[in-house]
């Protein structure tokens, strides 16, 4: 249930509701680039450790269901401090020139594999029980932090995140229930939109189908032959465009 907050306090971020702290980024979190790796040590065979890098993040932030999957090799030896922990949140060192990445956010939750993080990404490591995860995530989309963070971009074809100026900026912290109520809405949202999106690509698929039977086959027809442009009923005709109109 929403409430409205009455009192404020201007703050070097705006107005923010009393209760609300404001700390720097690099107070709140301490900063752990991940494991620094060679080509050999990494594979696209399945193995029991996946590999979380900058391919694995959407523009603007959050986990890719569709990325190309990644693994450390059987047998590499990795420090226990790179391996991932629900909850861990993540931002994008590296980019190309667009900068979609850079600084971007990945909140891992609901984890079914032991995961590795690379070099190209840096946890953010903080106390659990006084920032929540999943509003540290949200807050990092912001499309005001998204700005920030693609301004502290360094390099021309590649970018790399200039972590001194980002430990500077500055972050409202609610009371914790509160920071966990506004991730809880938020990703309420997050899955409404993603079943919309399903249900919307689902039902292109169906009509790229249909479409694919009416205009070829049409009807109730039986009877096709063999043309030009594929099998079409054996009552249709094949013409050129130009006879049955102008190209203007």
């Amino acid at each position: 249930m929403f409430y409205k907050e009455t009192n404020f306090k201007e703050t070097p971020i705006g107005k923010v509701p009393k209760d609300w702290i404001i700390d720097k980024l690099g107070t709140l979190c301490r900063f752990k680039r991940g494991f620094s790796y060679r080509s050999s040590q990494i594979t696209s065979s399945r193995t029991q450790i996946r590999f979380l890098t900058i391919n694995d993040i959407e523009k603007e932030g959050g986990l890719k269901r569709e990325a190309e999957k990644l693994y450390i090799r059987e047998g590499v030896e990795i420090d226990p401090e790179f391996f991932v922990d629900e909850g861990d949140v993540f931002i994008a060192n590296t980019d190309m020139a667009k900068g979609f990445i850079i600084g971007a956010p990945v909140l891992m939750k609901n984890i079914d594999e032991k995961y590795v993080y690379s070099m190209d990404l840096t946890k953010l490591i903080f106390n659990k029980a006084e920032v929540d995860s999943g509003f540290l995530f949200y807050y990092l989309t912001h499309p005001s932090m998204r700005r920030r963070m693609k301004a502290a971009a360094q390099g021309t074809n590649v970018l790399h995140l200039n972590h001194v100026i980002v430990r500077n900026f500055f972050i409202p912290l609610p009371p914790f229930p509160e920071q966990q109520k506004i991730a809880e809405i938020l990703s309420t949202v997050d899955e409404a939109i993603q079943k919309t999106n399903e249900i919307i690509a689902k039902t292109g698929r169906l009509k790229k189908g249909l479409m694919q039977e009416l205009l070829t086959k049409g009807i109730g027809h039986k009877e096709f032959k063999d043309t030009e442009i594929g099998r079409i009923p054996k009552e249709w005709e094949v013409v050129r465009l130009e006879t049955i109109g102008d190209i203007v």
